[in-house]
């Protein structure tokens, strides 16, 4: 493969954000999975090799089928990133996507049956979202935050231990993710707007997705408050109380943000948040 093919494809599938759902992956399975092994004794298990590889080689294709189906509003909103038509041509990026995913689901079956049923469903869900349904205002942003999240949640019927951290973590990867994917709409408007993308800021408003992006952050903050009368673990109940006053930033920058560079900042914040959850899985 020619180096600036290779290149093109490394840019494409956004290898920080792959490393960041590596380490998430293995961190809950490290240190959230209680099974009696110690962490070295972990690594020499097969089944989550593949089960890593094939998690991110599925959200490596939906990283790059999306933007072959965002190409004209990418130019819009980033035109110095736009890679397919460029240094990748479209045919290439499309063989790409499929090869990427029948590695990933082959990944997953070699795992565990459940692993590649679920990840075979995830890159029909993946291409259904960049296609058509990221076009429709919310749905859009909870499929990528679930399926985001799902990295996390298929340790559950794979290990069967420690549902409770599992379903914690889950659940503050998809609250995080929501918010971040509903910023990213505010940041991106006016390329959406352009290319009649009917995203919840240009559906409802800037205003009002406002006021649903704090009702979700409250729903997170609730979410937090329930969780630590039940939680054991004396670390992981101070990093979750740490977690509000952040909120309390977040909605003071929010609250005062209206250019996409105020967005942008607030989008990466969140990211921000998802990698100390990673650190913090390390305290349990």
């Amino acid at each position: 493969m020619p180096i600036n093919i290779l290149r093109a494809f490394v840019s494409l599938v956004r290898i920080r954000n792959l490393l960041i759902i590596f380490c998430t992956q293995w961190a809950a399975y490290l240190f959230l999975i209680q099974n009696g092994s110690f962490w070295w004794e972990k690594l020499a298990f097969p089944p989550f090799w593949l089960l890593s590889l094939s998690t991110v080689l599925i959200a490596a294709a939906g990283y790059l089928i999306n933007d072959y189906y965002d190409i004209e509003t990418d130019l819009i909103n980033k035109p110095d990133k736009v890679v397919i038509g460029k240094s990748l041509s479209a045919r290439t990026a499309l063989k790409g996507f499929v090869i990427l995913n029948t590695l990933g689901i082959l990944s997953g079956f070699g795992a565990a049956t459940v692993v590649g049923w679920v990840n075979g469903w995830l890159a029909v869900v993946l291409w259904a979202y960049s296609k058509r349904l990221k076009g429709i205002p919310l749905l859009g942003n909870l499929i990528v935050a679930g399926a985001t999240s799902e990295a996390v949640l298929i340790l559950a019927p794979f290990f069967q231990t420690s549902e409770h951290l599992i379903y914690i973590f889950t659940a503050f990867s998809f609250f995080l993710n929501l918010i971040r994917e509903i910023v990213k709409d505010l940041e991106d408007r006016e390329g959406d707007l352009q290319q009649h993308w009917n995203t919840l800021p240009l559906q409802i408003g800037e205003a009002r997705t406002k006021y649903l992006v704090y009702g979700v952050l409250a729903g997170f903050i609730s979410f937090v408050v329930f969780e630590l009368q039940f939680l054991q673990n004396k670390f992981l109940t101070y990093y979750f109380l740490c977690t509000i006053p952040f909120g309390g930033y977040f909605v003071v920058r929010f609250y005062r943000a209206s250019s996409p560079q105020e967005y942008h900042f607030l989008s990466s914040f969140c990211k921000m948040m998802m990698l100390t959850g990673i650190l913090a899985m390390a305290g349990v």
